[in-house]
């Protein structure tokens, strides 16, 4: 299919093929022939430029928080208009990702460049960030993109998580006393935000008592009482 192999394809001949697929499916006939010589050519217009159906993603609401940290090839809706929604289960069937899926390694793969500024994230972008960790084997890709980004809303302004503290009840009372911690904001957040624990301490947030408290014995040195 010298045509699907273009990068050239205009809406009209995307729509045209999608249309096709979609008539051989609907008549009981299979589309697979077809379908096999052009999902690998990169006709496909995306938000990165074109490429090939496999890989890339149908924009939907699940995929917002993802889009801010990962460099995604998601179908150029403005490009092709809300006619491409006609056609999902036909772009599936040539590879595209449609819905979220709990597809969290293809968002831990597509990070945004260490020298993106990822910053001043959004409260559903950072739960997404820590959703990620929570589901994702691998984590040290995470870890360094996030860990001395300013990307956290604390008391403070926005801190790196290596700044920032996890309000405990253990520990809250020594506040009254040492006033100088960024702490995250959890009203920003929502309560939802003590469920990652674990993920925020991998990012290198205070979340331990022992830890807080070897900051807090740091902080007396300069006290007088």
């Amino acid at each position: 299919m010298a045509l699907a192999a273009s990068t050239t394809l205009t809406r009209a001949n995307v729509v045209s093929i999608l249309t096709f697929i979609k008539f051989l499916r609907e008549k009981l006939l299979s589309p697979d022939d077809f379908i096999r010589n052009i999902r690998e050519g990169r006709w496909l217009r995306t938000t990165l430029g074109y490429n090939s159906p496999v890989g890339s993603v149908m924009f939907s609401e699940e995929w917002r928080a993802a889009s801010e940290i990962s460099d995604i090839p998601f179908i150029d809706q403005n490009f092709y208009g809300d006619e491409i929604l006609n056609f999902k289960r036909e772009l599936e069937m040539l590879g595209v990702v449609i819905g979220f899926n709990q597809n969290y390694k293809l968002v831990v793969d597509n990070l945004k460049s260490p020298a993106y500024n990822i910053s001043a994230l959004t409260a559903e972008s950072v739960l997404f960030v820590l959703k990620c960790l929570k589901h994702f084997s691998s984590p040290e890709k995470i870890v360094s993109a996030f860990k001395r980004k300013k990307s956290l809303k604390t008391n403070m302004g926005y801190k790196a998580p290596s700044e920032s503290y996890l309000f405990n009840p253990q520990w809250g009372c020594l506040l009254e006393v040492f006033n100088g911690f960024p702490l995250i904001d959890q009203n920003f957040y929502g309560t939802n935000i003590v469920l990652y624990k674990n993920e925020l301490k991998q990012l290198g947030v205070v979340v331990d008592f022992e830890e807080a408290a070897k900051a807090f014995s740091q902080e007396a040195k300069w006290y007088s009482f």
